[in-house]
């Protein structure tokens, strides 16, 4: 077991409230940048996904918040 490794996995970003970054251009460099900043290895614009058009970053660490089932509250 290695000690002082974070582990990352693949999501939605989530802003506070359970709600996704939405995006609108799949070739657009915005959740790329959103999701590096976060300390992802990238990230892009999922069109039409579980959740709509949202930001969606591979290898997220585990302490950035995520989109979980339920309701997005404004």
């Amino acid at each position: 077991l290695m000690t002082g490794v974070e582990s990352a996995r693949d999501a939605y970003i989530a802003k506070p409230h359970n709600c996704v970054y939405e995006c609108f251009d799949a070739f657009s460099s915005y959740c790329n940048g959103v999701c590096t900043k976060n300390g992802a290895k990238s990230g892009y614009c999922l069109i039409l996904g579980t959740y709509g058009n949202g930001c969606w970053c591979i290898a997220l660490p585990d302490n950035v918040p995520i989109r979980i089932p339920g309701k997005c509250h404004r």
